[in-house]
């Protein structure tokens, strides 16, 4: 078999619309063919329509539909940066905000963390890839999810104040402090959000150990549970 038929026969294994990350492909199935080879290869493919470029070193195969060809799927995107189960990653920003009910205003892009890229952040069309060197499970889940909405919770627009509230509730009822301590050893998150999220825990009797990354003698500007209606 030619190197170009090697190429194309692994590129025709993938559904139409999923996710090729061309990097990751030529390493796991492809290393025998010379590098240079493999990317004018790919570009071969590209110029006969049968590939498309996403983003950077990121490709898929067009999909044939009666409106014409139509090449890059948000769905599939996310659903290839995040993985089955939240295996890889998971959702923030505004989807996350949505989820939970704390505000009805939609975003144009979709934020997400995810292990499966290199770099510290990427972006494929409306969608912004963040980096995440975590193994992720549904109690770290939880965790980062709180942080990020008590860490932007000022910035979200049209909040739900007593929604806020109910989700803050919900969340001290499922704290995992060990997946707390693994999260926070690993992602940086703003000292106030952490004094935040120990304060929630406090007001709803749950015990923590959050104060071992936050000092003594420093005084966090936090929100009073008696002051989110």
């Amino acid at each position: 078999m030619n190197y170009n038929s090697a190429v194309t026969k692994e590129i025709n294994q993938f559904a139409p619309n999923e996710i090729i990350v061309a990097r990751k492909l030529y390493q796991e199935k492809l290393s025998f063919v010379p590098e240079a080879t493999y990317f004018k290869v790919l570009e071969r493919i590209m110029k006969d329509n049968k590939l498309a470029r996403i983003s950077k070193g990121v490709y898929c195969r067009p999909k044939a539909t009666r409106f014409g060809v139509v090449a890059g799927n948000e769905s599939e995107t996310i659903r290839h940066y995040i993985g089955e189960g939240n295996k890889f990653g998971m959702v923030v920003g505004y989807k996350l905000y949505n989820k939970y009910g704390l505000t009805t205003q939609i975003s144009r892009t979709t934020e997400i963390y995810s292990s499966l890229i290199s770099e510290k952040k990427k972006v494929i069309e409306n969608i912004t890839i963040k980096q995440i060197n975590l193994p992720l499970d549904q109690s770290k889940i939880r965790v980062i999810e709180a942080l990020e909405i008590m860490q932007n919770y000022k910035k979200i627009e049209d909040i739900n104040s007593a929604g806020f509230k109910t989700y803050l509730k919900m969340f001290a009822s499922r704290y995992n402090n060990m997946a707390a301590l693994e999260v926070l050893n690993k992602m940086n998150y703003q000292k106030r959000t952490i004094a935040f999220m120990q304060m929630v825990l406090a007001y709803f009797g749950v015990s923590n150990t959050l104060s071992m990354f936050l000092a003594a003698t420093s005084n966090y500007k936090t929100p009073k549970m008696e002051e989110i209606s």
